[in-house]
C-alpha cells in the first residue's frame, strides 16, 4: 500500500501545467519514470521501473513500482508499455 504521504491530487487543468519537461528526458533502463494512467475510473499517477529501452523505435518498458488506488486497468508490478512523450519526471539510477 502507497504511503499517504506519496500521494498527491491535482485537478487536471492544474496537471498541465505540473509536468512541464514532460517526454524530454533521456532515460534508460534502470531509471525511474513517472507516467499517467487513466481508466473509466478516473487518472492517478504512478511510478515505473524501465526494464526495456529501445530508443529507435520509442519504445519503452517499465514495471509499475505503485500499488494503484484510483484507476484498475494496471496493478503493482504489471509491465506497462510507453512512450518517451508519455514520460513525466525521472529518478535517475
Amino acid at each position: 500500500m502507497e504511503e499517504e504521504g506519496n500521494l498527491i491530487l491535482a485537478c487536471a487543468e492544474c496537471s498541465k501545467n505540473m509536468y512541464p519537461n514532460k517526454g524530454t528526458f533521456d532515460v534508460q533502463a534502470g531509471d525511474g519514470a513517472k507516467l499517467k494512467f487513466t481508466d473509466g475510473y478516473g487518472t492517478e499517477y504512478m511510478w515505473v521501473k524501465i526494464i526495456k529501452v529501445d530508443k529507435e523505435n520509442n519504445k519503452y518498458e517499465g514495471r509499475l513500482n505503485n500499488d494503484p488506488i484510483i484507476v484498475q486497468c494496471v496493478k503493482y508490478g504489471d509491465n506497462v508499455e510507453f512512450q518517451k512523450e508519455d514520460i513525466l519526471q525521472v529518478i535517475y539510477g
